[in-house]
């Protein structure tokens, strides 16, 4: 059994139901502290503004739920004319990358990567994989093995 459904058992109640401090805001005081957040944080991606936003601020999962829009769409609808689109150009990709490894003193894993910044699969198109593209700005992967050596076996 989930917890969730514990919870639900005992309490007698839909945890799915449950109401949000946030339902009792009008649609548009939720955008603009959408919009306030967003200028205040000036992210590069979703993840990074999720990361830095202020507490008293919606998920963009309960701004995704509560109008039916994609992270792009909600800024539209705010009038952000940043669209963050994946189609950035080499060079732009490889100073995003270079920035995070400068920024944490290591070259994090893909996970990491993707949970600081962005998900590896926007620079596919211009640099390759993510390990590709360590290779290519002049990084060695962190999680590659060293090469195999064949050593000959004993006989006994």
């Amino acid at each position: 059994m989930k917890w969730s459904e514990v919870v639900e058992y005992i309490l007698d109640v839909k945890t799915s139901e449950r109401p949000s401090p946030y339902d009792e805001y009008t649609n548009e005081y939720l955008l603009k502290i959408f919009k306030e957040e967003y200028y205040k944080i000036n992210p590069i991606s979703k993840a990074q503004f999720e990361k830095e936003k202020s507490s008293n601020i919606p998920s963009f999962t309960y701004y995704r739920n509560r109008f039916d829009k994609t992270w792009n769409e909600l800024k539209k609808l705010v009038e952000i004319d940043e669209i963050t689109n994946e189609r950035r150009t080499k060079e732009e990709w490889i100073k995003i990358i270079k920035d995070v490894v400068d920024d944490l003193g290591y070259i994090p894993s893909s996970n990491k990567f993707e949970e600081i910044c962005c998900s590896t699969k926007s620079f596919e198109p211009v640099l390759g994989n993510y390990n590709n593209a360590l290779r290519e700005i002049g990084f060695e992967p962190p999680n590659e093995s060293p090469a195999i050596v064949e050593v000959g076996t004993k006989n006994y």
